[in-house]
C-alpha cells in the first residue's frame, strides 16, 4: 500500500487492514528537506534533492541528509512498534482491522472492521459467489478491458 504514508499511524492503519507492505516514498521526501515545489522533472529542484544540475545538488548535504532520513525511519519504526504493542498484541502480523478505531462524529466510534467488511477467500471467482454488495462492480467488470 501507499499514499500519503507519513507516521507510523497510516503504517498500522494499512498493515491492520490487510497491506503485506507499505511505501512511504512522500515522508522520506520531506525527511530528505523536500519541500514539494513540484519542480523535479524540470531539473531544477530547488532544494537539490532530484537534479542532475552541479549547482544545485552541489549545495546537498548528503551525510546530512541521510542522517536524518535513518532517524527519521527508526522513529517511525520505533512508533510503529509502541503502537502495535499498546493494542496488546506481540506483532505486526496479528493486527487485525478490529484493532483500529476510528470515531464518526460525537461520541460515535466504530472499528475498521466494520467501515471497511472484509469478503470471504475466493468469492470474486464467480458471480455466484460475488457478494451483493459487489454485483454492480461485478457487471461492469471485463477480462479483455481495462
Amino acid at each position: 500500500a501507499s499514499g500519503k504514508v507519513l507516521s507510523a499511524f497510516h503504517l498500522v492503519r494499512l498493515l491492520a487492514l490487510g497491506a503485506d507492505t507499505v511505501n512511504s516514498a512522500r515522508a522520506m521526501m520531506f525527511a530528505l528537506g523536500c519541500i514539494q515545489s513540484r519542480l523535479c522533472n524540470q531539473n531544477t529542484c530547488p532544494t537539490g534533492i532530484t537534479t542532475q544540475d552541479p549547482a544545485r545538488y552541489k549545495a546537498l548535504d548528503v551525510e546530512r541528509k541521510g542522517e536524518r532520513v535513518a532517524q527519521y525511519h527508526a522513529s517511525t519504526i520505533e512508533n510503529l512498534v509502541d503502537l502495535v504493542s499498546s493494542t496488546g498484541l506481540n506483532t505486526i502480523e496479528e493486527l487485525q482491522p478490529h484493532h483500529i478505531f476510528h470515531r464518526i462524529e460525537g461520541t460515535e466510534v466504530k472499528n475498521y472492521a466494520q467501515l471497511y467488511p472484509g469478503i470471504s477467500d475466493r468469492c470474486l471467482l464467480s458471480e455466484s459467489t460475488c457478494p451483493p454488495d459487489w454485483k454492480a462492480d461485478w457487471s461492469r467488470a471485463s477480462a479483455s478491458t481495462f
